[in-house]
């Protein structure tokens, strides 16, 4: 089954280098235009069905590259919660003590009010799953998952293969990656994957 998750177009927080979790924004009008630009090179599949995160910019994503298809919404697929960080960026915290300890950390330790690494890993990884299990059950050829950089570095991080860490999976607004979705000795594994990257081809990796 072939596997592809795509981050949402770009929005004026992301332009701003923002950490934009559960903040509602929709995509601006630089972030549209690349995805009309994208949906015209017709280069993803022919879907029935998306799967997207609740919020807006995901939604609107779906919508102007997959047209036709049904989205069904995946609460799992949300961005992290960053908590007091949210929808501020390096400048603004940059002599926060508690910003400061996050970044020492690697980014593992929980952001103030917000979820862990591991809290959204698990989360998103039980997500993706749920749907893995639904497609194949609906003997579907193609699944196609609109949803957040984080989300994106989540599911990869914990079910690609080979193995990278967290941030080794990071993509850029309207990028993502596509791969086999294959089951395994009783476990869902996404092997052969390619980086589909907005500015170029696809890149494998």
């Amino acid at each position: 089954m072939e596997f592809w998750i795509i981050r949402h177009g770009e929005t004026q927080s992301n332009a701003q280098g923002r950490y934009l979790g559960r903040t509602d924004l929709p995509l601006s009008t630089i972030g549209i235009r690349k995805l009309d630009q994208l949906a015209q090179k017709n280069s993803y599949p022919a879907v029935k069905t998306v799967y997207v995160s609740p919020l807006k910019r995901c939604r609107q994503t779906a919508e102007l590259l997959f047209p036709q298809a049904e989205q069904i919404t995946v609460p799992e697929l949300v961005e992290c919660n960053f908590g007091q960080f949210e929808n501020k960026n390096y400048e603004e915290l940059k002599e926060d003590p508690a910003y400061i300890r996050w970044l020492e950390s690697g980014g593992t330790i929980g952001f103030p009010d917000g979820e862990t690494r591991a809290e959204m890993v698990h989360r998103v990884k039980q997500g993706i799953l749920r749907i893995l299990q639904k497609a194949a059950a609906e003997q579907a050829e193609n699944v196609v998952i609109v949803a957040h950089g984080g989300t994106i570095m989540a599911a990869l991080s914990s079910l690609a293969k080979p193995n990278k860490n967290f941030y080794d999976w990071q993509v850029k607004p309207a990028c993502g990656y596509r791969a086999q979705a294959v089951y395994i000795e009783s476990c869902w594994v996404l092997n052969d994957l390619y980086k589909i990257d907005a500015e170029e081809e696809e890149i494998c990796l």
